[in-house]
């Protein structure tokens, strides 16, 4: 259309319009070569008022989120996880005893407890896993140290994992729809409704949000390029997921079919395979070696023995009592290796004895349900993006060659 309204062009007036960019009168000869340089100008600002636009809109999002957050973080009340996890990395981190909250690896905790560790009066005294409920009481019975504790762990769970998870969120959104998916990926999940309380709070799901959406990331982009500088940020994120929580081994698969998938011969993928184990499992050891950094063995074995009888904080009623000896024996080799694998266990077995129960269409069951996930993600996701999804994939669909 712009070609055709061109030849429409008053000539005269054309060579008005280009005196002040060549410096000279325009000849005939140079019209089109000149005219050109005039839309390729026009169409630069164009691009360019559209691009500080969007950037606006970026920003404005951005300080939107993070605002929201900030009130959260002064204005949420302590729920039961923040305190008892804020309990386990003071224990952890100022007397060198991971001892508590083994149903989860250490890293969120050591993060968070991390300022309350460094004050004069501690949070609670050295306590053993079944004084866990003392030590929770005791902590809510100093406000003035625990209060101020809480709000500097929130804003460090903010900086090292809610403000990863969004950025994550963005290259995810770019890698597969440019800059501007990227965008809106990570302000839908910023802004959602069942993530914007979550973000900031004293647990480990916000953490491990951010360690998947950054593996799936790094293994889309091992893929693209499959080096071993790639292999190994691959290898980090996993690391961080199994340093967080039990549920990233859900990433095996994932890492594993990445890592198989490349096109490189069969040495180098297994040279990859073995770079990502071994930079995962060394950041999982570094995590709980800095909270077992004054380990005693007779505090730590009794603690193992603890959960086995299910006097710790699992309910696994008597099933771990044939894992006693085994641990026992793995902790005289590696006290590190026995809390993960004793947490590991432990969370399967209480999954299996069906503790948390899950509500869907007027029944409560302790047992999963298979379409559950299916189900949610079409009850939650709202009716507008479904549709045009459904339209999109008819389109694709009928453009197949």
């Amino acid at each position: 259309v712009m070609n055709i309204c061109s030849l429409r062009l008053d000539v005269k007036g054309s060579r008005e319009r280009l005196r002040p960019l060549s410096g000279a009168t325009v000849l005939d000869g140079d019209f089109d070569r000149s005219l050109r340089s005039i839309r390729m100008e026009e169409d630069s600002r164009t691009v360019t008022s559209w691009t500080r636009g969007r950037l606006a809109i970026a920003v404005a999002g951005a300080a939107n989120v993070y605002g929201l957050q900030l009130t959260a973080v002064r204005g949420q009340s302590l729920t039961g996880d923040d305190a008892y996890h804020l309990v386990a990395g003071h224990q952890a981190l100022r007397y060198g005893q991971n001892l508590l909250n083994l149903e989860h690896p250490p890293l969120v905790k050591l993060i968070a407890a991390a300022p309350s560790a460094l004050e004069d009066r501690p949070l609670v005294p050295p306590v053993r896993v079944e004084q866990w409920r003392q030590a929770i009481n005791h902590a809510h019975r100093q406000p003035e140290l625990l209060q101020p504790a809480v709000l500097r762990a929130r804003l460090l769970v903010l900086c090292c994992f809610a403000v990863p998870l969004l950025v994550a969120c963005f290259a995810l959104g770019t890698q597969f729809g440019g800059a501007q998916c990227g965008v809106v990926l990570a302000l839908l999940t910023a802004l959602s409704f069942g993530v914007v309380p979550q973000l900031s709070l004293l647990q480990t799901d916000t953490a491990v949000a951010a360690a998947f959406v950054a593996t799936v990331v790094l293994c889309a982009r091992y893929l693209r390029l499959p080096t071993l500088g790639n292999a190994a940020l691959v290898g980090l994120a996993f690391g961080v997921a199994i340093s967080v929580k039990f549920s990233g081994l859900l990433l095996v698969p994932t890492v594993a079919i990445s890592l198989l998938m490349a096109e490189r011969p069969v040495r180098t993928r297994i040279a990859h395979m073995l770079a990502v184990a071994a930079i995962a499992v060394g950041l999982v050891e570094l995590t709980y070696a800095a909270a077992n950094w004054r380990y005693d063995g007779a505090a730590g074995r009794q603690t193992i023995s603890s959960y086995c009888r299910a006097d710790g904080t699992l309910k696994v009623t008597d099933r771990m009592r044939t894992l006693e000896r085994p641990l026992l024996s793995i902790e005289k080799i590696d006290p590190r290796l026995a809390q993960w694998l004793l947490g590991a266990f432990g969370i399967a077995i209480q999954d299996r004895v069906g503790v948390y129960p899950s509500y869907a269409f007027g029944s409560v069951t302790s047992q999963g349900r298979w379409w559950y996930y299916p189900v949610v993600f079409l009850v939650k996701t709202p009716v507008a993006i479904l549709a045009a999804a459904a339209v999109l994939t008819v389109l694709w669909w009928r453009r197949r060659p």
